[in-house]
């Protein structure tokens, strides 16, 4: 059996947002936001040939917008009215198509290093 990795006591992980006080689809909205920032940072590191880094700042968005696709699917369910806003914005379908432009240029970094 693998062994099992325990974080020290004393250092649990932080969540990637702070979304206390939040509904989830106000969460999986910040969440999407925060992911731009990753974003528009690994381009900067790529256009400079910092692929490893870049890579690194798109598989932190990606994490940031699957996170917040979790969330959006867990608002269906626990309030349909944010739900329902969050939806008519088409926030579902951009969420999508961001982790597939990640998953392309993590994909296309790789062989760029």
């Amino acid at each position: 059996e693998p062994m099992k990795i325990v974080s020290p006591v004393g250092k649990e992980c932080r969540p990637q947002l702070d979304c206390s006080g939040k509904t989830d689809a106000e969460c999986a909205v910040a969440l999407y936001h925060a992911s731009e920032k990753f974003i528009s940072e690994g381009q900067s590191l790529a256009d400079k040939e910092l692929y490893l880094s870049a890579r690194v700042e798109f598989m932190q968005a990606m994490t940031r917008l699957v996170e917040a696709e979790i969330r959006l699917e867990r608002a269906k369910t626990t309030n349909f009215e944010d739900y329902k806003i969050v939806t008519t914005l088409k926030l579902k379908s951009k969420i999508k198509e961001k982790i597939k432009f990640c998953e392309k240029k993590i994909f296309l970094l790789q062989w760029k290093r």
